[in-house]
């Protein structure tokens, strides 16, 4: 061979007629379409089991551990609002009037608090200049009337309320024993109904009733927390979110053909703050005396009258992350605050579900495209489970870290973080035995309707 013949051989070689390459380029061209039909036959199958696994949650809906799971995730988000709360320049405080006891009413073997210290504290506060005044205290007559005779004119004291600019000060006054039944009966008089807000607690832990409305009347009662954060912003509404995604109010517990009490969340994170900046009463039944802290002065705020100690408080009600009740007047300033503030959402059903297909379409969609990404380029199939279980393991963190560690900041409690992190992980496992289990029924299925050889032979 000569010194040439090299490079023309090779040529030679690399020379393959058309009809030669025809079958392999029909062979390649047939394995990259099963490649990606199987791509999208994986993607659709993992679409189906995160519907499956969907499916479990929305029947296991009512359950106990379901509802244990959303507990906890509710006990958590709570506990880190709390943990963001600065605690300065809340725009709620609340005074403590434990020290004023109780008297006899003019009602036999009734006992109320005295109305004198209630009017002298209010002529206290309103030379700080709050925007509102609520008074945790039921003020509503039962069948014999009102506690007091003398009653109207404490309220009428109210409604005059004003501050050193001689401006209105609006007043709110707590009803409980007449709450369902019409305006003119809450306070006694049709005069004092723009004075009463219900003082009710819901029996759903984390949840304040924002007005009640009653079939027999057309005018709602307001609660006492959304009465005041009305009060103190003014015409500025509240923000809302898509309705159809998102809810602010959720239905409550109605009562068909009798009332209506929706319910929002409350964020109780300042709690611990509120308790700190309580502001004490001193007091005699006459003329009590408040203590006031410079640093801590009511003007502009909503100011809250009631029993915050806990030994003393007839009124105490569980909170979400802490070990013991609290009195129902830090219920009432932490739902003012919710309102006054930034209030929390919850997603809706539709919500839901189109979060949890949403998220469970992201991961498979990653895992569909690397895979297309590459079916072209290189023979080898891209390692699948490992990549799903790795990206499904960071999707769940990114859930709890997203719908947890930052709920101070989207406003939005997922219940369902939790639960929906966990059925990713459980993801891949499930899948596999949704697969073995295929395999075993087809098995069974072929061996029960086809004949076997011997069979067929004989």
């Amino acid at each position: 061979m000569g010194p040439t013949d090299g490079p023309v051989e090779c040529e030679r070689l690399n020379r393959v007629p058309t009809a030669e390459k025809a079958p392999a380029v029909e062979k390649n061209l047939a394995d990259w379409r099963l490649r990606r039909r199987r791509i999208w036959l994986d993607f659709i199958n993992g679409m189906l089991v995160a519907a499956l696994l969907l499916g479990l949650k929305l029947i296991l809906e009512d359950s106990r551990i379901v509802d244990r799971f959303r507990a906890m995730t509710y006990d958590l988000m709570q506990l880190r609002l709390a943990s963001t709360s600065s605690g300065k320049n809340l725009p709620v405080a609340v005074v403590d009037i434990s020290e004023i006891g109780l008297m006899d009413t003019d009602l036999p073997q009734r006992q109320a608090t005295p109305r004198e210290p209630l009017r002298h504290l209010l002529a206290i506060i309103a030379e700080q200049n709050p925007s509102a005044i609520g008074i945790d205290i039921d003020f509503s007559s039962d069948e014999r009337g009102l506690m007091f005779r003398s009653d109207p004119e404490f309220f009428k004291y109210c409604l005059a309320l004003r501050n050193p600019r001689k401006a209105r000060i609006p007043v709110f006054l707590g009803v409980r024993r007449s709450e369902m039944l019409r305006p003119a009966q809450w306070l006694d008089s049709e005069d004092f109904q723009e004075l009463a807000a219900s003082i009710a607690v819901p029996n759903k832990v984390g949840k304040m009733v924002e007005a009640i409305s009653v079939t027999s009347s057309t005018r709602q009662l307001p609660a006492m927390g959304a009465a005041l954060a009305k009060a103190y912003r003014g015409q500025r509404p509240i923000a809302e979110l898509p309705k159809w995604m998102f809810h602010r109010v959720s239905e409550g517990s109605p009562s068909p053909g009798v009332f209506h009490a929706p319910e929002f969340t409350v964020d109780f994170g300042p709690l611990g703050a509120l308790e700190e900046q309580t502001h004490p009463v001193y007091a005699t039944n006459t003329k009590p005396t408040i203590v006031f802290s410079p640093r801590l002065p009511l003007s502009g705020k909503i100011v809250l009258l009631g029993n915050a100690v806990r030994e003393k408080a007839f009124d105490q009600f569980s909170v979400p992350g802490e070990p013991k009740p609290k009195p129902g007047v830090y219920l009432h300033a932490c739902a003012a605050y919710t309102l006054v503030t930034k209030p929390l959402f919850e997603l809706s059903f539709l919500g839901n579900l189109l979060l949890d297909l949403f998220l469970a379409m992201i991961a498979f969609s990653i895992i569909a495209f690397i895979r297309l990404y590459y079916y072209k380029k290189t023979p080898q199939e891209v390692a699948t489970r490992p990549l799903e279980v790795v990206l499904l393991i960071l999707l769940a963190g990114a859930i709890l870290i997203g719908g947890i560690g930052f709920v101070h900041l989207t406003r939005i409690m997922w219940e369902d973080a939790v639960l929906v992190s966990i059925a990713l992980l459980a993801h891949s496992s499930v899948a596999d035995v949704i697969s073995w289990s295929r395999r075993v029924i087809v098995a069974a299925w072929r061996a029960g309707v086809f004949q076997t050889n011997k069979e067929s032979r004989s």
